[in-house]
């Protein structure tokens, strides 16, 4: 069996990679969900299949539903697709499914259980991977997998199954042939997909009534041919499509293309096809079928997305820039008012009254508070930036941060349990922790030594909902409790702003950006920060990432 797909996987090891770990990673963490979302597919879809099966117990399919999912994705996640396809087609021509009595599968159940997986793999892309790129790739290679299930199963069942079930099912599928068919344009109509066929001796072309719709016809409204289907084809794209038809009847087998047509109501449309051309004994060949998919909302869904990621690359880029710039540009002036100041200072030192030595101090004071604020808006702006992401300990981050900071002069009780290692950037996370650090020793009530305790747990729905995250993920939650002077509830979203103070410079040092640093670096981890307090009671910073 013929598989184009199958032959380019096994060449090209970037989409080995990236479509086997998706694969893998659907049935290590989300097996049982992508068993149990099947049905209920099968339930929108109506199948006669799952008419059949209804007399059965609920756990009795389940096990089977479970037993055939893992078969699948095994054979998926190896790049078996041949294998798995003549294994499948065997199985059904048997009648060897586990569940007696069945009546034997048609080709429309087939094709409506290929778009039921494929939708329900499609549930797990945005929990793999965030990454348009390994998003776009996935996504083309799911339609090109599945494309090459429908092409082959519509062969085998052209060849085999239909020879050996109508025979013994004859008065059965007649009595279903309505219903099967119309369930068939469904299935179609819900893809934009069509086949077709095309007698090259007697110039006969077929088109199943959803690809008429595609070209901009009403179904079956016309007898075509070859030259009629030429006539659709872009301009820019009619000599390419001539040589690949040229080039296939000179290679008989399968061969998989997209192309631009202009429909009858002329509108510019990109298919996705794939066709396989049959010869005669002597070779010769005789006949070409394949099908054809709509995917220009897919096309232009991508070439917006990239759009949109360049623009984003440069704006990020050309901040990043201005932010340089402005730091240099800042840094210099303020650091030679800082030596001025302290030269000033040396100088004459011995003939300033108190008040003169109060306003020069003041001066050296706010240049040095300049210098930080400059360097924690620099910081911002570049830790969208960094996505290194390695697997690290965060018992060790934090000793790494508590030997940074100067416990002797600031003495506080610092406690952590129960944490595991996570896939982190260290540099940011150790910027956080030192942050929520500095910041609890800072606000600690007066004549209290600061008592900070962190810990990992698994988060409850209710702190997934409120930490506005996707409930279908998984999570953990690192948990940072200080027994400070705490804060009004009314301000747990104004504390994460931008130069967001809530006491005075006088009475608290301090850039105001603090907070809006582990903010930022929270969500460059896909995840969210929020907190809970009351005056005088200490302060709870919930911290949630996705888990792995």
């Amino acid at each position: 069996m013929a598989d184009s797909f199958a032959r380019q996987i096994k060449n090209d090891h970037r989409i080995i990679r990236i479509f086997t770990e998706f694969i893998r990673f659907v049935q290590d963490e989300h097996l049982e969900e992508f068993v149990h979302l099947q049905p209920r597919y099968f339930k929108e879809f109506n199948l006669p299949l799952l008419q059949s099966m209804n007399a059965r117990q609920e756990a009795e399919l389940q096990v089977y539903a479970r037993k055939i999912s893992i078969e699948f994705l095994q054979y998926l996640s190896l790049g078996r697709i041949e294998e798995y396809i003549v294994q499948s087609l065997e199985r059904w021509k048997k009648d060897q499914i586990g569940l007696p009595d069945i009546n034997p599968l048609s080709l429309e159940d087939i094709l409506s259980i290929t778009a039921i997986r494929k939708k329900s793999l499609s549930v797990f892309l945005l929990r793999f991977t965030r990454n348009i790129d390994q998003i776009q790739l996935i996504n083309e290679t799911l339609d090109q997998v599945f494309h090459t299930f429908n092409l082959a199963y519509t062969r085998a069942f052209e060849k085999t199954l239909r020879n050996d079930l109508y025979e013994r099912h004859l008065l059965q599928e007649k009595q279903k042939l309505i219903q099967t068919e119309t369930l068939y344009k469904q299935t179609q109509a819900l893809n934009k997909l069509g086949n077709w066929s095309w007698e090259i001796k007697s110039d006969k072309l077929y088109w199943s009534d959803e690809l008429f719709r595609i070209y901009g016809l009403e179904p079956q409204s016309e007898i075509l041919s070859f030259r009629r289907f030429l006539s659709f084809i872009h301009p820019d794209d009619s000599e390419k499509r001539l040589q690949q038809l040229q080039y296939q009847l000179s290679h008989p087998g399968s061969s998989e293309y997209f192309f631009r047509i202009i429909s009858a109501d002329g509108k510019q449309k990109i298919l996705y096809g794939q066709n396989e051309v049959l010869c005669d004994e002597q070779g010769i060949p005789t006949k070409i079928t394949g099908t054809c998919q709509d995917v220009t909302k897919q096309k232009e869904l991508e070439i917006s997305l990239y759009q949109k990621t360049v623009q984003l690359e440069k704006s990020n880029e050309s901040l990043q820039q201005f932010a340089y710039i402005c730091s240099h540009d800042l840094k210099e002036p303020l650091r030679k008012i800082s030596i001025l100041g302290d030269r000033l200072g040396m100088l004459i030192k011995d003939r300033l009254d108190e008040q003169s030595a109060t306003i020069l101090g003041k001066i050296t004071g706010t240049s040095m508070r300049l210098h930080r604020m400059i360097d924690d808006v620099l910081s911002i702006s570049s830790i969208s930036s960094d996505t290194n992401f390695t697997n690290q300990s965060l018992s060790g981050i934090l000793d790494e941060v508590l030997q940074n900071i100067s416990l002797e002069q600031h003495p506080a009780k610092i406690e952590y349990r129960n944490l595991s290692r996570l896939t982190i950037n260290g540099t940011q996370f150790r910027r956080l922790f030192q942050n929520l650090i500095i910041n609890s020793i800072k606000f600690k009530k007066e004549g209290t030594e600061p008592h900070i305790l962190i810990q990992q747990e698994y988060p409850t729905p209710e702190q997934i909902e409120k930490a506005g995250l996707d409930e279908s993920l998984k999570y953990t939650c690192i948990r940072y409790q200080d027994n400070g002077i705490g804060f009004d509830p009314v301000y747990s979203e104004k504390i994460f702003g931008m130069f967001q103070r809530l006491h005075s410079q006088s009475s608290y040092e301090g850039t105001g950006i603090g907070l809006s640093i582990c903010k930022r670096i929270v969500e460059n981890h896909h995840g969210s920060i929020y907190a809970e307090s009351k005056p005088g009671e200490g302060a709870s910073f919930f911290i949630l990432i996705p888990a792995g």
